[in-house]
């Protein structure tokens, strides 16, 4: 549920600008809520996704979260702070597409001596956990 409200499907799309808008009406014919969220304020909610997310009460909801990487670990971070489940979907180069080459290989979390396993995109992915993604930092996302 966001904002109080008890939406089965609800989208919240992110933009730069109105201008780089697209697939709205899209989401709007197979969701019961579509929210706008742009970085210059130009249409509907003026911020990102994530500062969207951080103004919801939303409760018992799953999130499934899509483009650049940055975006994708701001909204695991406040995924795991809302103790929500989250699933990401991975952009990755891919040369081969089919795993030969581990050209899109990720750092996932492990139960292994490491810590940590590579897993391909491609083959294993493109969706994975966001609690298992390794975003890069030292202190990971807790």
């Amino acid at each position: 549920h966001v904002s109080g409200h008890t939406s089965e499907i609800v989208a919240v799309l992110g933009f730069r600008s109105a201008a780089a808008m697209f697939l709205q009406k899209d989401f709007e014919d197979v969701c019961d809520e579509v929210f706008v969220a742009t970085d210059d304020g130009s249409a509907g909610f003026h911020g990102t996704v994530t500062d969207f997310l951080r103004g919801t009460d939303a409760r018992e909801a799953r999130v499934y979260a899509c483009g650049p990487k940055a975006m994708l670990k701001s909204v695991a971070a406040w995924s795991l702070q809302t103790g929500m489940a989250c699933q990401v979907s991975l952009e990755e180069r891919m040369a081969c597409g089919v795993g030969a080459c581990l050209g899109c290989a990720v750092s996932v979390r492990a139960h292994g001596p490491d810590g940590f396993i590579y897993r391909k995109v491609c083959a294993d992915g493109p969706v994975f956990g966001s609690e298992e993604v390794d975003w890069g930092d030292s202190e990971g996302l807790a």
